[in-house]
């Protein structure tokens, strides 16, 4: 059957189907506008932030000085020249100061304190066959080389190859000819140190520390308290052991985080976020017993932490005998500082709900393990509470102190940190200063700080 439609249902029909259509494309650009209005407003009035890197934010114009002290052009990179200059970047725990950026944007920058202290080598004055290039840098099939390297927070991010300056020189000088590029980490060169401004300058920190460069008398340069350069490496059968301040260069795309640069606000280059202390890295701080720890290990199940002072009680600096009979830390022998440790001191602590044991390394460093800070590793007693070994980091946080490492056998002497922060022997029936160090559990929750010096962690009870 045919439906026949009059020609005025037809009109009707049009022109319902013309008004919905109206209908629809006037709301179709009210919205459109109308998005494009708010959008604009906001793009206006709310502008995204532009993630800048670091390297462009330091090198920026306002950052450029041409006399006084600052950033300085420097052939196709820039260099920071003087004392007062705003350089300094917080990453893996630790304060760093830029050296300069380089043509690629990357940046190499120094720690600002020493980190550690060890003999440079032995019969070599040779960056690149030095027990520092081993402590700094992994090399393949060497057990316990790499240390700091395994100790930053994601290097392989960060890190690109650092060109180390590795000149033998009658003097120090401010070009170099040698370079050494195997490795992520190096030493702060005599031709950097002079061109920042020498003595004058943010890199004289006021104590000793290497060189990158022997000396043309097989010796090595360091940099003394005063400022100054000198070669005193090794006389005779002594070796010395000076202070190491790691240089590395990071890639150019770093994300700068926040920051200004000073030393209360430093340039971050990480996200502060942390849930546990397995997250944690080497040299972030964290409260413990109503007192300043720093952590300097962290392990799958345990994270070791050294008191960022020495024991003290009401009556003043606590000082105990290393032990009258020997010079090996020992936690079972009632007379040695390590039964001390574990039994009067550990009383103070809550050692079954934060505590975990670990191994304390005791091998000897001394002429006959040729200063080698890898034989430390070839004893070890396993307790909760022990104390610094040679060759860990932060052993240069604080001054006077003993420990554990055996120095001279035969004279029944361990080494020790002077009020001067450098390294020496003391005998072990001396009574000493005592900066523990303990390893906490890996599942402690955090719940509160960010794990800078001002803001150290706190710790809630384990996790799963």
């Amino acid at each position: 059957m045919k439906i026949k439609m009059d020609k005025k249902s037809v009109i009707q029909s049009l022109y319902r189907f013309l008004l919905i259509f109206n209908i629809l494309f006037i709301v179709g650009l009210c919205a459109y506008y109308g998005y494009r209005t708010v959008y604009y407003y906001d793009l206006e009035h709310n502008p995204k932030q532009q993630i800048k890197s670091l390297s462009e934010t330091i090198t920026g114009e306002e950052h450029i000085v041409y006399a006084g002290d600052g950033l300085y052009p420097d052939g196709d990179g820039y260099r920071f020249i003087g004392q007062n200059v705003q350089n300094y970047v917080y990453y893996s725990g630790m304060l760093w100061r830029v050296i300069r950026v380089n043509e690629d944007s990357s940046i190499t920058m120094i720690t600002d304190e020493n980190v550690s202290s060890l003999v440079w080598g032995y019969d070599t004055n040779q960056f690149e066959d030095s027990y520092i290039n081993e402590w700094l840098n992994p090399k393949e099939g060497v057990e316990h080389s790499g240390y700091f390297y395994q100790h930053l927070s994601n290097p392989d991010n960060f890190l690109v190859t650092q060109t180390t300056c590795v000149d033998v020189l009658d003097k120090a000088k401010e070009s170099c000819e040698k370079t050494y590029t195997k490795g992520k980490i190096g030493l702060l060169s005599t031709s950097d140190y002079l061109k920042a401004g020498g003595t004058n300058s943010y890199l004289n920190n006021h104590t000793y520390f290497w060189t990158s460069n022997g000396s043309d008398d097989g010796k090595v340069w360091y940099v003394f308290d005063k400022g100054g350069f000198n070669n005193l490496s090794s006389s005779g059968d002594n070796y010395y052991s000076y202070g190491v301040r790691p240089v590395i260069t990071i890639n150019g795309k770093t994300a700068l985080k926040s920051g200004t640069g000073t030393v209360d606000d430093p340039y971050m280059i990480e996200t502060l976020n942390y849930k546990n202390l397995k997250s944690s890295t080497s040299g972030q701080y964290v409260t413990y017993a109503n007192s300043l720890w720093r952590i300097v290990d962290v392990e799958a199940d345990k994270v070791k932490v050294v008191l960022e002072d020495t024991l003290k009680s009401e009556e003043g600096v606590i000082k105990k005998v290393f032990s009258p009979t020997t010079n090996t830390y020992d936690p079972t022998s009632w007379n040695n500082i390590g039964y001390y440790l574990n039994e009067n001191y550990a009383s103070t602590l809550d050692t079954a709900t934060y505590q975990a044991e670990g191994p304390w390394y005791t091998g000897a460093y001394n002429t006959d393990t040729k200063f080698d800070y890898k034989q430390i590793y070839s004893t070890s007693t396993n307790s909760y509470i022990g104390l610094l070994h040679m060759g860990e980091l932060f052993l240069h946080d604080i001054s006077s102190f003993t420990t554990l490492t055996p120095s001279n056998t035969y004279e029944q002497t361990v080494i020790t940190v002077n009020e001067e922060g450098m390294i020496y022997s003391d005998l072990s029936t001396n009574e000493l200063s005592i900066r523990p160090a303990i390893y906490l559990k890996s599942n402690l929750s955090i719940t509160g700080g960010n794990g800078m010096k001002n803001s150290p962690f706190v710790l809630g009870g384990p996790t799963q």
